[in-house]
């Protein structure tokens, strides 16, 4: 009983360390990248304020960047009521990378459930982590705070299925019978 106990506190650790570490002050910014038709993928983002930030005011956004020797053609940006996106693409000419910007466009806005945007794949195997910032616009969309807070994206953990998790409390109801009758 006591390596179960021992087991299920170090997966608890390793799932929840990662978050933290690599959000920002305000922010923590998770991806599921999906494979999409016509050679594209699609980034589904969910957003979650880091546990005793203050809500991102008027003005203020998060800029995802997609570097340009590894993403195309960014399009269909998606944001919630309140938010407005801004894409700009990967410049290998400048060079620059893409940027998916979203601004809040009224103070203290609450997150949607899901920030999207569609892209051409320039590497090899599946998209992954990328780099994300804070930054503060004035109301004529001037730079004047930023960037104030950055971190990685992570990976989204995947919804546990219903028979696993049966199964796992199935199991652990078994064990703590098997433990009370010795």
């Amino acid at each position: 009983m006591k390596n179960l106990a021992a087991v299920s506190g170090m997966l608890m650790f390793l799932l929840v360390v990662p978050s933290v570490v690599l959000a920002s002050p305000t922010l923590v910014i998770s991806y599921h990248a999906v494979s999409i038709p016509s050679n594209l993928w699609q980034y589904n983002y969910s957003v979650s304020y880091a546990p005793g930030s203050q809500l991102l005011g008027q003005y203020e956004a998060f800029d995802i960047f997609f570097d340009l020797t590894k993403y195309s053609n960014l399009q269909n940006a998606v944001a919630g009521a309140n938010w407005s996106p801004l894409v700009l693409q990967p410049d290998p000419g400048i060079p620059s990378d893409g940027v998916f910007d979203v601004m809040a466009t009224v103070g203290q806005t609450p997150l949607p459930d899901v920030f999207s945007i569609q892209f051409s794949w320039l590497g090899s195997g599946a998209p992954g982590s990328q780099p994300f910032s804070l930054v503060q616009y004035d109301a004529a969309g001037n730079l004047i705070n930023g960037p104030y807070g950055q971190g990685q994206t992570v990976p989204a953990l995947p919804e546990p299925g219903t028979l696993p998790l049966l199964s796992l409390g199935l199991s652990g109801f078994m064990a703590s019978r098997r433990v009370l009758k010795h």
